[in-house]
């Protein structure tokens, strides 16, 4: 049996030749390997700032759609509180025209009688306050003595 050299035993216990033939197959196969996991880690890290690049825009682009979603909503209210207002004002111009309606269909309730004054009188006439203080005045003068 041959004699094992260091390199013959760290290679499975091939030959010298065999040995430099496989340690230079494995280094360039290291090569390529560190070579391709570079390129690997370049295009990784150019696809990492596009996706970067990306989720600010849809950041923006979420923030924006926030805005105007805010926006109508504050709008919706507006308008809802507007149809509230009108269908609150139209629930009463209805009452009002039920009542006109029905007030036409009724008696009129009879008018207050007349006050009837008695210029002659030595009492002062009871006059209302609608009633004119003209007349009140010219009673005051009509008994004075």
């Amino acid at each position: 049996m041959e004699a094992l050299t260091p390199a013959t035993t760290a290679l499975g216990g091939c030959k010298d030749e065999d040995a430099s033939v496989m340690q230079t197959f494995l280094e360039s196969l290291f090569s390529t390997l560190r070579d391709d996991i570079a390129a690997l880690k370049q295009e990784l890290a150019a696809d990492i700032n596009d996706i970067r690049r990306n989720m600010g825009k849809l950041e923006q682009r979420v923030d924006s759609l926030e805005h105007t979603h805010d926006s109508h909503n504050k709008e919706l209210e507006e308008h809802r509180h507007k149809i509230i207002g009108l269908r609150d004002k139209t629930a009463d111009l209805n009452y009002q025209l039920e009542d006109l309606e029905n007030s036409g269909r009724q008696e009129r309730p009879p008018s207050p009688p007349a006050v009837y004054v008695d210029y002659n009188s030595r009492e002062p006439p009871l006059l209302s306050p609608r009633r004119s203080r003209r007349r009140l005045h010219l009673w005051s003068f009509r008994f004075r003595g």
